[in-house]
């Protein structure tokens, strides 16, 4: 993952010699150093660089990503962003767009300011100890007394149940991860690390505020937003389309500002299942007259590329493309691309949600699973309930609203988004500069004041694309997802090596179970799934309920039938438990 990094220490020459210095092995990666800070920068390998660097009498500022400045109407560097930091401060945080992060080094006070945008959205890792502070955008990069990574018991037994991270944590207890719209100050002196947020996720409906003024607003928003990411001078543009509607919404906005997208990309095992997602992209820039391109993705890979996806990276999540081998993507398909646009999830879940148990059960697996508490540690089991909940407040106890659909919506953007939607989209960062226009604080600013029931599943959301972009709305929803059945092709090398791990002990510290933990994995047999398109009788209904059940979703008379929450499935669980023991332990057994 490409991003900015830096080690700050007040250990002599003697004791610094010692220091596992992480992305620091590399000297062409540093860009700064005096006797107590080193600064440097992770290029991706091809497309435009994404760093800027400024050296001034007083400070030094690194920024990387693409920070983009609506006040100005332009993207900015590392000298304009120290300029206007001097004056502004939180307020140039709370105002840019963007994917960024960014280091200043105060020479005269001896200060390190990292930080990043409002949703954390390229990922930086800190590590802090009494005489030593660091950062990288991949925890391998941290520099650190160790070699050894401690696993980090509460992360864990999230990880376990819901496949990814939540707020600051990580599989370590060493690594933390910069929380959304967060400033982090060091001061030499005392190597004390205060935090500050800049900006929060506030719902403050406008109830009384007419509905199309509310799909007005967001229209506009998302219009503006696209304008403002897609200046031509910057170059051309590529789209990654998945025939779903968020990604629509942005193709429609580029359409109507006449800066239609070079190419659009689309990923999954194949593109000629009818009404699938894949297929449904295919056919859309197919009508839109936009060149296609589809990247393949083969589940039966060699297993040396699931080995090395694990290593690079890190389990954000579960399913990130590396846990299945799927990150080495044709640098051709990018190449002569500025950046790719990108749409996100980024509206409500199901119907609102009536108590703690739906709120927070709508987003990840709430309470933790009698399944999960099986396979840890009797020890950790005692306090595994605990442990699971302290995780959640990570994330929701920033949130200040009292509701419990608002909160559920929280955890989501700033839980779900964060760690899980961006730990999926890793990869894309390594090959290309990726924008997501759904993301930015204009849209949220609308978002936030939009009545409950009018986010419920996305109802005002999708009216928008029907106003705005009725020759993409008539599409409709895409019914099959066309991603490979991975857990089927890898199956028996996860449950070969996991089972060798297990037998050699490995046990991320005594905090697994072996014994349960060999249940598990034994019987990780997952079936071998057909996507086939729909039946006749399917698409004619589906045909109706695309355009229509958006308006049902908001009435006061909707209840979901079934009220869906998360579980943790026997599959899941076993991948789980494979993935971490091979991050903690995959050294120790070789694979030729």
């Amino acid at each position: 993952m490409p991003g900015i990094l830096g080690l700050l220490t007040s250990l002599n020459d003697t004791h610094r010699d010692k220091l596992i210095l992480g992305g620091f092995e590399d000297k062409d990666l540093l860009i700064y150093q005096d006797r107590w800070i080193s600064l440097g920068a992770k290029e991706r390998e091809n497309g435009p660089s994404a760093l800027s660097i400024f050296q001034g009498h007083d400070n030094v500022c690194v920024l990387y990503g693409h920070c983009l400045d609506p006040k100005a109407g332009i993207r900015i560097g590392a000298e304009y962003f120290l300029n206007q930091w001097a004056s502004e401060r939180k307020q140039l945080l709370d105002r840019l767009e963007g994917a960024f992060h960014f280091s200043i080094w105060d020479k005269r006070a001896k200060k390190l300011t990292i930080g990043n945008d409002r949703i954390g959205i390229l990922p930086l890792y800190w590590h802090s100890d009494r005489d030593l502070f660091s950062f990288a955008p991949r925890m391998m990069l941290l520099a650190r007394k160790n070699q050894s990574w401690n696993p980090a018991p509460g992360a864990v037994i999230n990880f376990l149940s819901v496949g990814h991270y939540l707020g600051p944590s990580t599989q370590t207890k060493q690594a933390r991860l910069l929380t959304p719209a967060t400033i982090l100050s060091i001061e030499f002196e005392r190597f004390e690390v205060e935090e500050t947020r800049y900006w929060n996720l506030v719902y403050s409906a406008e109830e009384d505020t007419p509905k199309n003024e509310h799909r007005k607003r967001l229209g506009e928003a998302i219009l503006e937003t696209v304008d403002l990411m897609t200046k031509p001078e910057e170059g051309d543009s590529g789209i990654f389309l998945s025939g779903g509607w968020d990604s629509r919404s942005i193709l429609g906005a580029a359409i109507k500002l006449d800066r239609i997208p070079k190419r659009v990309i689309s990923n999954g095992i194949s593109d000629q299942i009818p009404y699938s997602d894949t297929w449904m992209s295919k056919k859309i820039a197919h009508d839109c007259n936009i060149p296609y391109w589809f990247c393949q993705r083969t589940p039966d890979v060699d297993s040396r590329l699931w080995l090395d996806g694990v290593r690079v990276g890190e389990i954000t999540t579960a399913n990130n493309p590396e846990s299945f081998g799927q990150h080495l993507i044709s640098p051709e398909c990018f190449s002569d691309l500025a950046y790719v646009l990108k749409g996100d999830v980024t509206w409500g879940s199901g119907d609102r949600a009536r108590s703690r148990v739906m709120s927070i059960g709508k987003i990840i697996p709430y309470p933790l699973m009698d399944k999960v508490k099986r396979v840890l540690h009797p020890d950790l089991t005692a306090e595994a309930d605990e442990l699971y909940e302290s995780e959640i407040d990570g994330v929701m106890k920033y949130c200040e609203n009292t509701d419990w659909t608002d909160r559920r919506d929280y955890l989501w953007q700033m839980g779900g988004i964060n760690r899980y939607i961006l730990g999926l989209g890793i990869s894309d960062e390594e090959h290309t500069q990726v924008r997501r226009p759904l993301l930015s604080g204009k849209v949220f600013n609308v978002y936030t004041r939009v009545p409950q029931r009018l986010r419920v599943l996305k109802n005002l959301f999708i009216e928008t694309i029907k106003y705005n972009h009725p020759h993409l709305f008539k599409y409709g929803r895409n019914h099959a997802s066309n991603i490979a059945n991975y857990y089927y092709y890898m199956a028996p090398f996860v449950r070969e090596r996991t089972l060798q791990h297990l037998e050699a002990g490995h046990n991320l510290g005594g905090l697994l179970d072996i014994g349960e933990c060999k249940k598990v994995i034994t019987n990780f047999n997952p079936l071998k799934e057909i996507l086939q398109s729909p039946k006749i009788r399917n698409r004619i209904y589906y045909k109706f309920h695309d355009r229509y059940s958006y308006l049902w979703h908001r009435s006061k008379y909707f209840k979901e039938k079934n009220s869906k929450v998360f579980k943790t499935s026997d599959t899941m669980l076993a991948f789980h438990i494979y993935l971490l023991i091979e991050w903690f332990h995959g050294n120790a057994i070789y694979v030729e």
